[in-house]
């Protein structure tokens, strides 16, 4: 009997039809010519010799698509008039997608199809090379490490930017950062959350890419064991957990090799010599030279190339080498190396290769085969060579090292020429990975960094750079020329080890050598022609097979004995006769058997032994050429009819003579008539339950017994004899596998005719027609479909059932029966029946733990019960009809076993029971028994090796339910175990919900209840497959974070992959912004829904954006008089245009920080920039009125367009990735101020880091001075605390005193002068930096020295308080710390700034040689004390220091108020408060305490005269500015103190002063001091109006916006522009961002607040004079996003949800844990108060599951929070959310 091969059909190359049908790709291929100069240098003519091309060969090469299999193989594919030369390739296999990929080679066009489908074309005429070979490998990829500069979308490179020193100042907000690549976004200060690692889009292409465990980067050592005779070894260590590999075509052409990736990158690769094949390994490709070939030298001698790794042999072995490797494409070829012993350190994960390691450098090896698995499978890395002079193969066993580009060095302590070493080698790993380093998305800006791997030994000292190379390869992508990057070079003689660990390379081991011939014993040629592949034994041991073509002999060595025995004898595993032979897939999944052909038919081995099954052709072999389409021509009619000719030969003549192209279970067969047919040889079982039933057989019976039935069944299944073409495989192959079984138990001819004469008298038929019975039909047919088989059942009545199963019995019993008469069984089954009846029984147990494979059971049932009637086993009988099973089997006595050890095995009474052995396991187990044993496992019961001799893969073999819930009932069982070790086990054991839904109710309700147990109240250190298992979703993801990107094997959907977005995204998503039709692109609004979620009423947010919008034409109500003529009232209306202009000109800057990233821009359009429209509409007459800019000074509105452009880039969401090519698309042809601030934003939100410096001078070198600044100072905050120097240097130049002495005065205007000093205390944030401290106290010293006639051009005010402010952010909270600047005398000289009375003339430094001639001038305290004071208290910040805090105390007395101004008691009051930070109360008794007795007393005692105290009515108003300067500068200090924070109490507070400013400020005024205070009641109320929203920021507190609505509505000749524009603030800062964001409380946070809401504003628009206002936008360091938003795990939509937060007091002098805390009942959504003082957050609510996430000992979840403001939440089944029933009456209690 032979097995029929079903699938056959003709093949031809998919490539070479595609040529056919599009001839254009080949009309070229062939015509240039090669220019041969090696003739040109051997021969006497020196005129070069040119050969023409010609494209003679075609070749062809399969592969499959996906994962990687082990199985190259060379095949040779011939045509009629046509010869197409073999190319080796490797297999991909993917059992999911079984796809075949081809590449197909002409001339110098490759075409690459997959399935029937071309992919891709490549072409190489403009190379003017032919394609030598082409491979699909796996190589090193990874986005990062592409280019040497990072390419944005429109091509325009960007470079690495160094890295950012954190400031120690900020502990809630580190400030790091790095670039990213053209997918991620840079990172600003205002992430919070992490993100995903990026979906790598080629696994959405055929699994290109994937995640491989790689390797290990090279140490060296010479240290010797304590026998000190063990050579020396270098070890491979691991250098990172994962290395991304991704799939990719190596094209081979004369002198390069092009790697193509599948994500679109290219990579060259020079190559010493031409190749002549190649093969891929596990990563990357080995290329075998051309044979003959060598390289010439200018005098006519073979030259040979010096490798690098080569060292130990001298010169010229990369060229003669006869193997060399490509691992990263990146790097040059490395010549493959030998080393004595390769073994695995487990323990440390490290490679060792024993010294030495000398190069392959024998040209007689020939590659014959090289294995390609899994770099994380088990799978040997094998390699064979065939040495043609020795004539006998090479067995090697290889590892290959893949050296982590991306290593950088980290910076040691050490000596200099330790130092100069590290450098060295630091520049050259540098050269070897790009300059760009990647980003994650993080709530900080991160830089991956991977320390590198210590030389233990010192190699030589570097001699003389030598000539730079073109180092590895290029990455076919723009350059960027703008690079700073100096590289360094070792020695081309370093050490060969320090070499080989910077780089990757292969090492073999040689395993087997055959033995030795000579030409004269074997008569045979040293041209031998050999194939070598895998194949594996039965039980899947792996086996190199070398098949002689010239010997027709096949041998198979066992790699297995190969490792162990070392060289040694007895690996031989069998021998064949054999024309052709190849591996292929045939009867086992992942495991190969090994097809042949013996006297031109085809034989199948399947494992073990000799015995060779029978593989028979289709019959319609000759119908398949005859159906081919008829040619188009007739020179190709004649081809035809001679082809119809040769066909018309009787099928007895055809014979095949050659195999090839394997790929899984297809292969080519070539006819002695020279036509080539694919086949599919597939004989696996299709059933589950069948390759269950078959490995537990395997285990169950010796070797030779389960052959037996396994080609028993094969025959039943597949032979021509029993194989139905109607019949469909899933549903017979159940029925020949029990055949097959029944068929190795029948007795002799006596009793066999004696049961069949029963069967034909039986009262069903059993014949063939029996299968037309309705009740059978159904029944089968419901297997086939996978129904439920109860359900089929339940439709019929139980005698047609019994009859159709009873059928289904007589069945197995007659095709048994006949299959005995045909072929009679070589073994006997009847001694190991039992163990055949236990291991198919314990399968059966398994099918019953799983609800959804009832027929499976049904099936295996019968056949059980049937073989317990066989046996006489009454007791597994009644088991069986008690489970479910009818009694229907067939009782003969002709068919019974009559054995006695059988009828009394002690089997027969006791089958063995799961559902009773659980019942003991869950009734408690008696503690002195001790644990009970685990249920018995086919695997462990029987000692045949079977089909898996791997004991871990035979483990997880079969029975895996039983297996599992075995050990999680053992351990239920244990007294002694912990409460939540059944859980944990649960999860390790790989099951979930959906595992347990499966299970019967008896074996599922002691695990159900257990688990319910834990619901409420489960531990917090469980992993989050335990709370998914207990139905805490919400708890798994609330630890869980992000779902992380997988690259799956399938085509997953993109919108799927991470289905938990950033924070601000999910805020986005819950303000469902909606587009208005006015510019529906751009503006956003959110919907009235989740306004009312969050703010708890709708319409503020649309209410906010209408006042802050600058862009509209407001409305004025101008009262009309009939005696006023028309030039009047054009007047009149011009007035009041004017003071409504004052409104219109500050709304620029509030809108900013409402809309802060809330948009997405279109890359490929310009972003909008919002006009203002001055003109409004006249009431009541709706006339139209346009303003007359022309009255107003020149660049009065130059200013608020820069407010404006600022206002647009701060849209701008952080975390889109802005690229440099969009900023410049965006820049206008001629520089202005609005784009000035645009680039202002874009430098806030960290996005100008994209931005290449090359094109930062473009912006410099325009007369646009806004433009300038907004540029410097965007820079300047994108690196915030970076020192960088790139930076250091842009700001440097633009400001004089940090050039040299005799440098040229370049003549920068004063506002980028003052943006520069500015700028440098930015990217010097907390860094403390001698240099530019010193230089920013010169410079408020020099502020002073400034003529006065001078002033109003320079701004000295401004000048020396932006100096204070720089100077205060490099010391930011350092105090008496700062050891570097002690010597300097800052903190003296700063006090002689403020009070000169304080001033110390001694001080080292004050009379420095960089101060004028007029340093002597008597110090203007109303130029240095502002920035003096605010230095002090930046400087001092939190220090609590009390000696500092002293220095700046108010007066005590009334004269003591004429040295003082009354707005600097504001500032001192401010300075003060920020040095005693933790004593700042948000109480009014607390503002009362900060005013001096005299101005408390006299204010509070308003009975008596002032003359009685001795005060005038002047001094009285004195007095009143006094406390309200005092009192303002409280309010700001409370601001600061509880920014962000939401606190009731601070807010109450500044309410209520508010109300006394705002009422006091509506006064009437009758001199000219009274006018006076009534102006500094307005400036204060302003200023308390800012300090309250900056309590409340993104709160949209109800209460303070209606007061601040009425300050908007405010408009006239008294309300000035700073006003407006405090009012704005203040309006934007309480929905910051739509309200996702609010402000922090950190170092930074504090002093950038202050900058920006410095307490004194601009009078006008144009007014710079004492603050520049371009500084006001700084506020957007200080953004913390701490929106907390429940969101319901169920439909993952946000949710409202009453909460319990429980706070710490915020009272920095004692420790956290010691401080008292407080409950807090919120309703979420909300802004919850700084992370940091929050202990625990409470679901407080019946509706919801319970939750309580401990912020400072739940890590995980409160880390989740933190960077992601998201709380998890499960509702319980029964309620409604609180917007669906408020009041709870649909909810159930």
């Amino acid at each position: 009997m032979a097995l029929k091969v079903q699938d056959i059909k003709v093949f031809s190359p998919r490539g070479e039809r595609y040529i056919r049908h599009n001839p254009h790709l080949a009309d070229s291929v062939g015509t240039f010519e090669e220019v041969d100069f090696s003739a040109f240098l051997l021969s006497n003519d020196h005129s070069p010799r040119k050969k023409r091309s010609v494209p003679e060969t075609q070749s062809y090469h399969i592969s499959f698509s996906g994962n990687r299999g082990k199985l190259p193989v060379a095949g040779k594919y011939d045509e009629v008039a046509k010869s197409y030369q073999s190319l080796p390739y490797q297999t991909f296999e993917n059992q999911a997608a079984d796809i075949e990929e081809e590449l197909y080679i002409i001339g110098s066009t490759l075409v690459w199809s997959r399935g029937d489908q071309v992919i891709k074309s490549f072409n190489f005429d403009q190379d003017k090379q032919h394609i030598r070979t082409a491979l699909i490998g796996w190589f090193p990829y990874d986005e990062d490490l592409l280019e040497p500069t990072l390419t944005n979308i429109q091509g325009l490179p960007f470079r690495q930017t160094s890295q950012l020193a954190t400031a120690p100042v900020d502990s809630q907000r580190k400030l790091t950062t790095g670039v990213v690549d053209n997918v991620e976004a840079t990172q600003s200060p205002l992430k919070r959350r992490y993100t995903n690692q990026g979906f790598d889009i080629s696994s959405h292409m055929d699994n290109g890419s994937r995640h491989g465990e790689q390797p290990y980067s090279l140490s060296y050592s010479t240290k010797k064991t304590k026998s000190d005779l063990s050579p020396p070894f270098l070890a491979l260590t691991k250098t990172c957990d994962e290395k991304k590999l991704q799939k990719a075509i190596c094209i081979v052409l004369k002198d390069i090799a092009k790697i193509h990736f599948i994500s679109g990158h290219t990579f060259s690769v020079h190559l010493p010599f031409p190749v002549h094949t190649g093969r891929a390994m596990d990563v990357g490709v080995i290329l075998e030279r051309r044979q003959g070939y060598q390289e010439l030298n200018s005098n006519g001698q073979g030259a040979r190339f010096e490798h690098k790794d080569t060292k130990p042999t001298g010169k010229g072995v990369a060229a003669n080498a006869p193997l060399l490797v490509i691992i990263h494409p990146r790097e040059e070829p490395t010549v493959l190396s030998v080393t004595d012993t390769i073994s695995y350190d487990m323990a440390k994960k490290e490679l060792r290769l024993t010294e030495p390691i000398l190069p392959l450098t024998d040209d007689n090896h020939e590659l014959k085969f090289v294995t390609t698995c899994d770099s994380r499978s088990d799978e040997s890395r094998l390699l064979v060579t065939y040495h043609k002079k020795e004539m006998s193969h090479y067995i090697w066993r290889y590892a290959s090292h893949v050296y982590d580009n991306s290593t950088s060095s980290t910076e040691k302590e050490s000596s200099t020429l330790a130092r100069k070493e590290e450098l060295i080698r630091a520049a050259n790993e540098a050269y070897h990975s790009p300059t760009t380093t990647p980003v994650k998305q993080t709530g900080k800006r991160n830089i991956r960094q991977t320390s590198s791997v210590a030389i233990t030994s010192t190699p030589p000292k570097p001699t003389t750079p030598p000539p730079l190379t073109r180092k590895d390869s290029f990455v076919q992508y723009h350059d960027d020329l703008s690079s700073e990057t100096d590289f360094l070079h070792t020695s081309e003689y370093a050490d060969s080890s320090f070499e080989r660990r910077n780089h990757s390379g292969a090492y073999i081991e040689l395993l087997w050598s055959e033995k030795r011939t000579t030409r004269s014993s074997s008569g045979r040629t040293t041209d031998k022609s050999t194939e070598v592949f895998m194949a594996h034994d039965l039980d899947g041991s792996e086996l190199v097979c070398i098949h002689d073509n010239h010997s027709n002999t096949l041998i198979g060595i066992n790699v297995t004995a190969l490792v162990n025995v070392r060289r040694g004898r007895g690996v031989k595993a069998f021998e064949f006769k054999a024309s052709a032979a190849q591996s292929i897939r045939a009867t086992r999944h992942n495991y190969y058997d090994i097809l042949l052909i013996q006297n031109g038919k085809v034989k199948l081995w399947i494992g073990s032994g000799t015995a060779l099954v029978d593989i028979s052709l289709p019959n319609n072999i000759h119908e398949l050429d005859a159906g081919l389409n008829s040619p188009p021509d007739n020179t190709k009619r004649k081809e035809l009819r001679t082809l119809v000719r040769q066909l018309s030969m009787s099928e007895e003549t055809l014979s095949v003579t050659e195999l090839k192209d394997p790929t899984h279970n297809k292969v080519n067969i070539t006819m002695s008539n020279s036509r080539t047919y694919r086949i599919t040889v597939d004989f696996t079982p299709k059933s589950s339950l069948v390759q269950d039933c078959l490995m537990a057989l395997s285990f169950a019976v010796p070797i030779n017994v389960f052959q037996s039935i396994r080609q028993r069944f094969m025959y039943h299944q597949y032979s021509e004899e029993w194989k139905s073409e109607a019949a469909d495989s899933l549903a017979d192959e159940w029925d020949h596998f029990a055949s097959a079984i029944l068929c190795f138990l029948h007795g002799d001819e006596m009793e066999r005719e004696e049961l069949l004469a029963s069967l034909e008298n039986d009262n069903v038929s059993v014949s063939t027609d029996f299968l037309d019975q309705p009740a059978y039909s159904n029944l089968i047919s419901g297997l086939k479909l996978g129904d439920d088989i109860q359900g089929i059942i339940g439709h019929q009545s139980d005698n047609e059932t019994s009859q159709a199963q009873y059928s289904m019995i007589k069945k197995w019993i007659y095709k048994s029966l006949e299959s005995y008469e045909k072929r009679k069984p070589e073994e006997s089954l009847i001694s190991n029946i039992t163990s055949v009846v236990l291991g198919l029984h314990l399968i059966w147990e398994d099918l019953r733990l799983d609800k959804y494979r009832k027929q499976d059971t049904m099936n295996m049932g019968l056949l059980l019960i049937q073989l317990a009637t066989i046996l006489q086993w009454d007791e597994w009988k009644i088991y069986y009809i008690d489970s479910s099973i009818p009694d229907i089997s067939y009782d003969h006595p002709a068919f019974q076993i009559n054995s006695i050890d059988v009828q009394n095995h002690i089997l027969s009474q006791f089958p063995p029971d799961f559902g009773a052995w659980v019942q003991d396991h869950t009734q408690g187990v008696d503690p002195s028994r001790g644990p009970l044993p685990p249920f018995p496992l086919p695997q462990d019961l029987f000692p045949y090796p079977g089909m898996m001799a791997n004991p871990i893969l035979r483990k997880r073999t079969l029975c895996l339910l039983l297996q599992r819930l075995s050990s999680i009932f053992v351990v239920y069982s244990d007294p002694l175990r912990d409460a939540s070790s059944v859980v944990l086990l649960l999860i390790s054991v790989g099951f979930n919900q959906g595992d347990l839904a499966k299970l019967p109710n008896n074996v599922s309700k002691p695990i159900y209840d257990m688990l319910e147990s834990y619901k409420s109240n489960p531990p917090a250190d469980w992993p989050v497959e335990a709370y998914n298992m207990i139905g805490r979703e919400d708890i798994a993801e609330q630890i869980k974070g992000e779902s992380q990107n997988s690259t799956n094997d399938l085509d997953i959907d993109v919108t799927h992959v991470n289905d938990r977005r950033k924070t601000h995204m999910l805020v986005e998503e819950a303000l469902a912004f909606e587009s208005e039709s006015k510019n529906s692109e751009y503006e956003e609004i959110p919907t009235r829904s989740i306004q009312k979620m969050r703010f708890g009423h709708v319409g503020v947010i649309d209410t906010a954006r209408a006042i802050l919008d600058s862009s509209v034409v407001s409305e004025i109500t101008v009262p009309e008089h009939l005696d006023m003529s028309d030039e009047d009232l054009s007047v009149e209306h011009q007035t009041h245009l004017t003071n409504l202009s004052h409104r219109t000109l500050a709304l620029g800057i509030g809108r900013g920080i409402l809309s802060f990233g809330t948009c997405q821009p279109d890359p490929t359009k310009a972003f909008p920039i919002a006009e203002l429209v001055l003109s409004a509409k006249v009431l009541p007459m709706r006339t139209v009125v346009q303003f007359d800019i022309s009255t107003l000074p020149k660049d009065y509105l130059d200013w608020p367009a820069f407010h404006n452009g600022v206002a647009a880039g701060m849209r701008i969401s952080p975390d889109v990735p802005v690229n440099g090519s969009w900023i410049l698309y965006n820049k206008p042809e001629e520089l202005n101020p609005s784009h000035g601030g645009f680039l202002l934003a874009l430098g806030l939100t960290g996005h100008l880091r994209r931005l290449p410096i090359v094109d930062w001078y473009r912006y410099l070198t325009e007369n646009c001075d806004l433009a300038s600044a907004g540029f410097i100072l965007g820079v300047a905050a994108a690196y915030c605390g970076s020192r960088d120097g790139k930076v250091t240097k842009l700001l440097s130049m633009h400001l004089p005193s940090l050039l040299p002495l005799d440098s040229t005065d370049l003549g920068h205007s004063h506002l980028t002068q003052t943006t520069c000093i500015l700028g440098i205390g930015l990217v010097y944030m907390g860094s403390c930096d001698r240099r530019m401290a010193s230089v920013m106290v010169d410079e408020i010293s020099r502020s002073n020295d400034i003529l006065p006639e001078d002033a109003a051009k320079c701004h000295p005010e401004s000048r020396a308080l932006t100096a204070g402010f720089a100077l205060g952010f490099i010391t930011l909270g350092q105090g008496d710390n700062t050891i570097g600047l002690a010597d300097l005398g800052i903190k003296e000289r700063l006090f002689g700034f403020m009070d000169e009375k304080l001033a110390l003339p001694n001080v080292p430094g004050y009379n420095s040689s960089k101060t004028s001639s007029r340093s002597n001038r008597r110090i203007n305290l109303d130029v240095t004390a502002p920035g003096a004071m605010i230095a002090i208290g930046l400087m001092y910040l939190k220090t609590e220091d009390v000696r500092i805090a002293e220095k700046i105390a108010l007066p005590d007395t009334l004269p003591m108020l004429d040295y003082i101004r009354p707005d600097f008691l504001l500032l001192r009051v401010l300075s003060r408060n920020l040095i005693m930070w933790s004593h700042i109360k948000p109480t009014e008794a607390w503002i009362q305490e900060q005013l001096p007795d005299f101005i408390e007393n006299a204010l509070n005692d308003n009975t008596i005269y002032p003359q009685e105290h001795g005060a005038s009515y002047c001094d009285m108003e004195i007095l009143q500015q006094a406390a309200s300067n005092i009192i303002a500068g409280c309010c700001l200090s409370i601001g600061l103190r509880y920014a962000g924070s939401r606190n009731e109490e601070a807010f109450r507070c500044l309410l209520k002063q508010f109300d006394f400013f705002a009422k006091r400020s509506q006064s009437t005024a009758s001199n000219f001091q009274q006018k006076i205070t009534r102006s500094l009641m307005k400036a204060c109320r302003d200023i308390v109006a800012t300090a309250a929203s900056i309590v409340m920021a993104g709160t949209g507190n109800q209460e303070l916006w209606e007061r601040l609505s009425s300050l908007h509505d405010r408009i006239g000749p008294d309300v000035n522009y700073g006003s407006h524009m405090a009012t704005h603030m203040a309006a934007g800062l309480l929905f910051t961002g739509g309200g996702k964001y609010t402000l922090g409380t950190s170092n930074l946070a504090i002093a950038t607040l202050l900058c920006s809401f410095y307490p004194f504003f601009p009078t006008v628009a144009d007014d710079n004079m004492y603050h520049l206002q371009a500084f006001r936008h700084l506020w957007a360091l200080a953004l913390e996003c701490r929106w907390l938003i429940p969101r319901d795990i169920e439909n993952d939509q946000p949710c409202r949800l009453p909460l319990t937060v429980t706070v710490f007091d915020d009272d920095p002098s004692i420790a956290l844990s010691a401080r008292k805390h407080r409950d807090i009942n919120v309703v979420a959504p909300l802004v919850v108060p700084d992370f940091g003082l929050i202990k625990s957050i409470k679901v407080d609510s019946p509706r919801y599951w319970p939750l309580v996430i401990n912020m400072q000992e739940d890590v995980r979840s409160a880390n989740n929070i933190i960077h992601r403001g998201i709380l998890y939440v499960k509702r319980k089944k029964g309620h409604e959310t609180y917007d669906a029933d408020p009041k709870g009456r649909r909810s159930v209690h």
